[in-house]
């Protein structure tokens, strides 16, 4: 069993337990991290999650974070249209109320309160600031449903503005740790040049050896796979002309490296048909999963198309049946 809170509900759910007798429900999920603003609006028995509306918008609401401790006004004003428009999108296709779920960037701002406050004063809806440990077992619990364990499993969780690492089975995670390590964090405070510099790059990697390990759950686990989740790494799967929960070993992951190193964002955007914004982000994820990855020595690693959003819904879904 674990506790976990979910618009301010706590509650203890067995995430092993069969989803047989729930009902079937269309549940939409909000999640509003450092990089975009994300709304996933899908059907859903508890036990399967089948997409009805996916949508993202880069708002970047961790990068005033970063140079200013707090989310500005106009980026404030932005997430509440945002918001008010995926109300309208998730009500068309059969959602009565949207769960809003926030990360990072919000978590740390100075004007968190604030930001909620506004939030549920123009939309009518709350805004659930999730705790590191409680975002990692709902982003564990949606990885499970896609990729079920048959041992011990080890979860990354890259977002804009932190990295979720947590260990487990069958769902349920045992131990997990968040790092402020997200893609985006790290591009900024790492590697400022483009083309990052050879020794930005050299910086960014002794640092994380330096921190990483020692911040592992469980090392000593036996991990019989890791799962990556989050978007930048379902596009470097995609980029690599991988199926889904195609295994990526570690001669894989030094030659994507190898490409990236050494290019500049318009040379990777345009080589991949990316946004400058997710072109940046491609190369620090690669040294973070790699770091991460080692330190449980290089178990087999898939990138789940599954993560925190089809959690939430899965945990909502059997919350309420």
């Amino acid at each position: 069993m674990v506790e976990q809170v979910v618009m301010g509900v706590s509650k203890e759910v067995d995430a092993d337990a069969p989803a047989g007798g729930l009902r079937e429900q269309t549940i939409g999920v909000v999640d509003i991290g450092s990089n975009t603003v994300h709304l996933l609006a899908a059907r859903t028995n508890g036990r399967s999650v089948f997409p009805l509306l996916d949508l993202s918008k880069s708002l970047r609401l961790g990068d005033d974070v970063d140079m200013e401790g707090s989310i500005g006004e106009w980026k404030l004003r932005e997430l509440v249209r945002t918001v008010r428009e995926y109300q309208v999108a998730a009500a068309e296709v059969g959602v009565d109320r949207l769960h809003l779920l926030a990360t990072q960037a919000v978590r740390i701002a100075a004007n968190s309160q604030e930001v909620c406050d506004t939030v549920v004063w123009e939309t009518g809806l709350p805004v659930e600031i999730l705790a590191p440990d409680i975002e990692a077992s709902i982003a564990f619990m949606g990885v499970d449903a896609e990729c079920p364990s048959v041992g011990p499993q080890m979860m990354v969780d890259i977002g804009g503005g932190s990295m979720q690492i947590a260990v487990g089975q069958y769902g349920q995670v045992w131990d997990s740790v968040s790092l402020p390590l997200g893609g985006a964090r790290v591009a900024t405070h790492f590697l400022p040049s483009d083309p990052p510099t050879d020794l930005e790059e050299a910086g960014l990697i002794n640092y994380l050896a330096q921190v990483v390990p020692p911040a592992l759950p469980l090392p000593d686990t036996n991990i019989t796979g890791g799962i990556g989740v989050g978007g930048t790494l379902r596009r470097i799967s995609a980029l690599l002309g991988m199926k889904p929960r195609q295994n990526i070993d570690s001669d894989a992951i030094e030659g994507i490296i190898a490409v990236l190193r050494g290019r500049t964002v318009a040379e990777i955007a345009s080589r991949y048909g990316l946004k400058p914004e997710q072109a940046k982000l491609l190369l620090p994820v690669m040294l973070l999963v790699r770091e991460v990855l080692k330190g449980y020595n290089f178990p087999p690693f898939v990138v789940a198309a599954y993560g925190i959003r089809e959690g939430a819904i899965l945990y909502l879904a059997r919350g309420k049946g």
